[in-house]
């Protein structure tokens, strides 16, 4: 399940759905998944009028109306559950925290304390809308590479239900560039190439059982 941490105006954690490790089905799930406003919010109550309120149950409505923003700005995502949990984790702020929680430090992302971070909704729903207009590769293996030609971020989508395990960008030459691995991510990836120089690219996705590879063109 997707759980939520409670920050306040500054960020800091203020309460949590789950914290730590998932230990009952020995998975080691790390929880919170993300975290969202969840001091001092206003909130309606019984009988009429608005009370303002802490914790977890104001933070998870702000996540729930993230969700709510993605589907209507790109309808194709419902029912698309891993994908949109993967799109408001990585397009999350991340933060950390100096402590440890069952021998996870605060300071890696995900963390035990703010999981991959705040939720950003303007970047979620920028990631969704440019979802929406992407071109799928032309072996239609259900693939998605995009922007392509692209300047900064490139994000790739897995075909349903295969999950990337690491992704590495090639010069025209054959030398590796760039890789990213999938540790905690299943069907979605961002890559920062704004550091690499203009030019061609190959890319080469590796799932679970096979690998998948095609052109990319840097800005």
């Amino acid at each position: 399940s997707f759980s939520v941490g409670a920050t306040d105006s500054n960020d800091n954690i203020a309460g949590f759905s789950s914290r730590g490790p998932v230990v009952i089905d020995s998975s080691l799930r790390l929880k919170p998944n993300v975290s969202a406003p969840g001091v001092g919010v206003r909130s309606v109550v019984k009988g009429g009028g608005f009370a303002f309120f802490n914790g977890t149950s104001m933070a998870g409505p702000h996540v729930a109306g993230l969700v709510g923003l993605i589907l209507s700005a790109n309808p194709a995502l419902a029912g698309k559950v891993e994908l949109i949990e993967d799109i408001i984790e990585q397009t999350a702020v991340p933060r950390t925290d100096t402590t440890m929680c069952g021998n996870v430090p605060g300071t890696s992302i995900p963390n035990p304390f703010y999981g991959y971070g705040r939720v950003n909704a303007v970047t979620a729903v920028t990631r969704a809308l440019e979802i929406a207009s992407q071109t799928q590769d032309t072996d239609d293996s259900g693939l998605y590479v995009y922007p392509n030609p692209v300047s900064d971020l490139v994000t790739i989508t897995a075909p349903d239900k295969e999950e990337i395990s690491k992704v590495e960008i090639f010069s025209a030459a054959g030398t590796l560039a760039k890789r990213q691995d999938g540790s905690g991510l299943r069907s979605l990836f961002i890559m920062d190439l704004s550091g690499l120089p203009a030019g061609l690219y190959y890319y080469r996705v590796q799932f679970k059982n096979r690998s998948q590879a095609g052109k990319l063109v840097k800005h």
